[in-house]
């Protein structure tokens, strides 16, 4: 019987740069399937609201809200193609009238691939997006 993974946690990640926040979560779920447990991040982008929430990296939850779902489609998209090399699979967005959801594993991807993620949504005019 395999023992179950029990969550790190970050006692303060502000004392994190975004990046390296990004990257600590990428190098714990390489071991762990649990994530790694950190209080929630939010921030502004342009006029995108950015919220990170724990999350393994190989089966990141993201949500987007916006007043242009299809400008947003066409952001994940793009996005996806970009890095789909590194990506071991992303999910067809989820496209509603608010914006869409999805759920990628990043695979081998750098903590880059959140950061050009979160400006592709900010440029399309997402509203909010939520990691995690």
């Amino acid at each position: 019987m395999q023992a179950e993974a029990l969550p790190v946690q970050i006692a303060d990640p502000l004392t994190l740069s975004f990046i390296e926040l990004l990257e600590t979560v990428r190098r714990h779920s390489a071991d762990s399937a649990a994530p790694l447990l950190f209080e929630p991040v939010t921030f502004k982008l342009e006029s995108t609201q950015v919220s990170l929430r724990p999350f393994v990296w190989q089966g990141a939850p993201i949500s987007v809200h916006g007043h242009d779902a299809a400008a947003i489609a066409q952001a994940l998209q793009r996005w996806r193609g970009h890095w789909f090399p590194a990506l071991r699979f992303t999910a067809n967005p989820l496209v509603t009238a608010e914006g869409a959801q999805l759920v990628a594993d990043l695979g081998a991807a750098p903590a880059d691939v959140i950061e050009d993620l979160l400006f592709r949504l900010s440029d399309a005019d997402a509203r909010e997006v939520r990691i995690g």
